[in-house]
């Protein structure tokens, strides 16, 4: 039958054979994993095997996986002008959950911020030497508290022009390593 005490007390030198491999273990015995120890915890993740670089561009393949599943978002560079009286100026929105005041700087007889925005509607409003108020001369909107803010549409359309400039120039500088030297004579 099976191996009983008395052959694993004589050292399993009973009918059976036990041959061990290269772990130290017995034929037919499982791995012991204790799967409650901490050190066991990451066992079976092979990314601690990879090499720190092959980790990185890995880990950058995978960031833009995540973008294309989630579709291209570009922030564009939106700018905003107060051109009302005022010392200080600062600008807030719903495009950083109005958590912080963007300072705008003095730019002649009016005040400027360039922020990167993503595509969509955005509120916004200034904080001019203190108060709150909105640009009367811009879109408005009233939003369910009865506040006015102003309303700016960033439109991925209105960059198109400066987006295949941008591909123009890369292309211009990809091949100006293959213009021909000016200083060698033509045959």
């Amino acid at each position: 039958m099976g191996n009983t005490s008395s052959d694993r007390a004589m050292g399993g030198h009973g009918d059976k054979t036990h041959r061990r491999d290269s772990r130290g273990t017995k034929d037919g015995d499982r791995p012991k994993i204790l799967m409650d120890s901490p050190e066991d915890a990451d066992i079976f993740h092979g990314e601690d095997i990879k090499a720190p670089l092959e980790k990185e561009e890995y880990l950058a393949w995978q960031q833009d996986l995540e973008a294309d599943d989630k579709g291209l978002t570009v922030d564009r560079p939106t700018v905003f002008r107060w051109t009302g009286d005022g010392k200080e100026v600062f600008l807030s929105g719903s495009f950083n959950n109005w958590t912080n005041k963007i300072p705008l700087i003095r730019s002649q007889n009016n005040f400027v911020a360039i922020v990167d925005l993503p595509e969509g509607e955005h509120q916004y409003k200034f904080y001019v030497d203190g108060q709150w108020t909105h640009d009367p001369t811009e879109p408005v909107i009233t939003n369910q508290l009865g506040t006015v803010n102003n309303l700016i549409q960033v439109k991925n359309t209105d960059f198109e022009v400066f987006d295949a400039l941008m591909v123009d120039s890369q292309k211009c500088s990809d091949m100006s390593g293959e213009r021909p030297s000016l200083n060698r004579p033509l045959r």
